[in-house]
């Protein structure tokens, strides 16, 4: 499966090798070039926008700082859902890792769903050490045509 990420920040990073390693194509973008680039030696792919992520993947995980880098990142000029996107727009997932008030999220899900594309938040608990060894656990849910939640370790 080609997926994207935006944000491979201290969880992202190691978030991205374990889907390199699950036999994923990762396509990554960062505000910062510099931290992408770092994944290319572990296989992954950097592309210059959210924009670029939208257009090859269908599902596209966020973990980025704030509310505002996720407002940027999905619904700015060069984001993920941007409205004057000119190539085709393939996602239709966007799981959001990044730590933000969960009135934000309802709004960013609710925007996506008006462009035909499905947000769910994903939290995630871990240590920097327990995610290298594949021991975070996540919670996800989501707007659109179900909702779920769950629990797991690794991929």
């Amino acid at each position: 499966m080609e997926i994207g990420f935006c944000g491979p920040g201290l969880m992202g990073a190691p978030m991205i090798r374990h889907l390199l390693r699950a036999g994923h194509t990762v396509h990554v973008w960062n505000r910062t070039r510099a931290k992408a680039e770092a994944l290319l030696a572990d296989g992954a792919k950097v592309v210059d926008t959210p924009r670029e992520l939208a257009s090859r993947c269908e599902a596209v995980l966020l973990c980025v700082a704030d509310a505002a880098a996720v407002e940027e990142t999905v619904f700015g000029a060069e984001g993920l859902l941007s409205v004057d996107a000119a190539a085709p727009r393939r996602v239709r997932w966007i799981v959001d890792h990044s730590s933000i008030p969960p009135a934000a999220t309802r709004a960013f899900a609710q925007r996506a769903a008006a462009v035909a594309a499905v947000a769910a938040e994903g939290p995630i608990a871990a240590t920097g050490e327990g995610e290298r060894e594949r021991e975070s656990a996540g919670t996800g849910t989501g707007t659109g045509t179900g909702t779920g939640t769950g629990t797991g370790t690794g991929t």
